[in-house]
Protein backbone atom coordinates (compact mmCIF):
# COMPACT_ATOMS: atom_id res chain seq x y z
CA UNK A 1 0.00 0.00 0.00
CA UNK A 2 1.37 3.44 -1.17
CA UNK A 3 2.09 6.27 1.76
CA UNK A 4 -0.82 8.49 -0.33
CA UNK A 5 -3.47 5.08 0.06
CA UNK A 6 -2.56 4.84 3.82
CA UNK A 7 -3.39 8.70 4.39
CA UNK A 8 -6.49 8.56 2.35
CA UNK A 9 -7.74 5.88 4.40
CA UNK A 10 -6.72 7.39 7.27
CA UNK A 11 -8.50 10.59 6.40
CA UNK A 12 -11.67 8.43 5.61
CA UNK A 13 -11.80 6.62 8.88
CA UNK A 14 -11.13 10.03 10.69
CA UNK A 15 -14.23 11.58 9.00
CA UNK A 16 -16.49 8.07 9.91
CA UNK A 17 -15.16 8.13 13.49
CA UNK A 18 -16.51 12.45 13.36
CA UNK A 19 -19.82 11.43 11.98
CA UNK A 20 -19.96 8.83 14.18
CA UNK A 21 -19.54 10.74 17.52
CA UNK A 22 -21.49 13.72 16.09
CA UNK A 23 -24.73 11.62 15.81
CA UNK A 24 -23.69 10.04 19.03
CA UNK A 25 -23.64 12.90 21.02
CA UNK A 26 -26.81 13.93 19.26
CA UNK A 27 -29.03 10.81 20.29
CA UNK A 28 -27.46 11.31 23.96
CA UNK A 29 -28.71 15.11 24.14
CA UNK A 30 -32.19 14.81 22.84
CA UNK A 31 -33.26 11.43 24.55
CA UNK A 32 -35.69 10.82 22.01
CA UNK A 33 -37.12 14.23 22.22
CA UNK A 34 -38.81 16.51 20.12
CA UNK A 35 -35.91 19.09 18.32
CA UNK A 36 -38.79 21.49 17.53
CA UNK A 37 -38.20 24.68 19.80
CA UNK A 38 -40.71 25.76 21.96
CA UNK A 39 -43.34 27.41 20.30
CA UNK A 40 -42.19 26.24 16.73
CA UNK A 41 -45.03 26.62 14.25
CA UNK A 42 -45.73 22.92 13.52
CA UNK A 43 -49.31 22.65 12.40
CA UNK A 44 -51.59 25.61 10.26
CA UNK A 45 -53.24 28.46 12.75
CA UNK A 46 -57.37 28.13 12.69
CA UNK A 47 -59.15 30.21 10.85
CA UNK A 48 -58.69 31.31 7.65
CA UNK A 49 -54.67 32.75 6.78
CA UNK A 50 -54.25 36.37 5.35
CA UNK A 51 -54.12 36.24 1.63
CA UNK A 52 -51.20 39.06 0.30
CA UNK A 53 -50.84 39.12 -3.54
CA UNK A 54 -49.41 41.93 -4.96
CA UNK A 55 -49.32 42.89 -8.34
CA UNK A 56 -46.75 45.81 -8.41
CA UNK A 57 -47.65 47.87 -11.64
CA UNK A 58 -49.75 45.56 -13.49
CA UNK A 59 -52.90 47.13 -14.36
CA UNK A 60 -54.04 44.29 -16.62
CA UNK A 61 -57.44 42.54 -16.36
CA UNK A 62 -56.48 39.69 -14.64
CA UNK A 63 -54.12 42.07 -11.82
CA UNK A 64 -57.57 43.91 -10.93
CA UNK A 65 -59.62 40.75 -11.07
CA UNK A 66 -57.08 38.49 -9.30
CA UNK A 67 -57.06 42.38 -6.62
CA UNK A 68 -60.70 41.59 -6.09
CA UNK A 69 -60.30 38.48 -5.24
CA UNK A 70 -58.41 38.87 -2.61
CA UNK A 71 -60.05 42.05 -0.94
CA UNK A 72 -63.23 39.66 -0.81
CA UNK A 73 -61.56 37.09 0.90
CA UNK A 74 -59.53 38.93 3.40
CA UNK A 75 -63.54 40.87 3.79
CA UNK A 76 -64.78 36.97 4.57
CA UNK A 77 -66.41 35.96 1.65
CA UNK A 78 -64.02 33.11 0.32
CA UNK A 79 -67.09 31.84 -1.94
CA UNK A 80 -67.12 35.09 -3.90
CA UNK A 81 -63.74 34.68 -4.22
CA UNK A 82 -63.32 31.77 -5.39
CA UNK A 83 -65.48 32.27 -8.21
CA UNK A 84 -63.03 34.85 -9.38
CA UNK A 85 -59.65 33.11 -8.52
CA UNK A 86 -61.56 29.76 -10.25
CA UNK A 87 -61.25 32.09 -13.79
CA UNK A 88 -56.84 31.88 -14.00
CA UNK A 89 -54.16 29.78 -14.00
CA UNK A 90 -51.72 31.97 -12.63
CA UNK A 91 -49.93 31.27 -9.62
CA UNK A 92 -52.11 33.94 -7.86
CA UNK A 93 -54.97 32.51 -8.54
CA UNK A 94 -53.81 29.07 -7.60
CA UNK A 95 -52.88 30.22 -4.63
CA UNK A 96 -55.83 32.45 -3.94
CA UNK A 97 -57.85 29.60 -4.81
CA UNK A 98 -56.02 27.30 -2.11
CA UNK A 99 -56.47 29.82 0.48
CA UNK A 100 -60.15 30.01 -0.65
CA UNK A 101 -60.48 26.38 0.14
CA UNK A 102 -59.35 27.01 3.62
CA UNK A 103 -62.22 25.68 5.24
CA UNK A 104 -63.13 22.41 3.27
CA UNK A 105 -59.98 21.08 3.88
CA UNK A 106 -56.76 20.34 1.44
CA UNK A 107 -56.06 24.03 1.15
CA UNK A 108 -52.79 23.46 2.65
CA UNK A 109 -51.90 20.82 0.96
CA UNK A 110 -52.69 22.42 -1.87
CA UNK A 111 -50.39 25.26 -1.35
CA UNK A 112 -47.59 22.55 -0.31
CA UNK A 113 -47.83 21.16 -4.32
CA UNK A 114 -47.64 25.05 -5.27
CA UNK A 115 -44.33 25.21 -2.87
CA UNK A 116 -42.94 22.27 -4.43
CA UNK A 117 -44.17 23.08 -8.22
CA UNK A 118 -42.67 26.68 -7.57
CA UNK A 119 -39.65 26.43 -5.82
CA UNK A 120 -38.17 29.67 -6.68
CA UNK A 121 -41.40 31.33 -5.85
CA UNK A 122 -41.07 34.05 -3.39
CA UNK A 123 -44.80 34.54 -3.24
CA UNK A 124 -45.64 30.87 -3.23
CA UNK A 125 -42.95 30.35 0.25
CA UNK A 126 -44.84 33.54 1.43
CA UNK A 127 -48.27 32.47 1.61
CA UNK A 128 -47.02 29.03 2.86
CA UNK A 129 -45.44 31.01 5.25
CA UNK A 130 -48.98 32.97 6.06
CA UNK A 131 -50.75 30.12 6.05
CA UNK A 132 -48.79 28.27 9.19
Amino acid sequence: MSARTRVLASVGVAAAAAAAAVVGVTVLQTRGESTAAPGAVTTPRPGNPLLELDFGVRADAEARSLARAQTLYNAGKPAEAARIFARYRSLDAEIGSAFTAWREGGGLDALKRLVASHPRSALAELHLGLAY
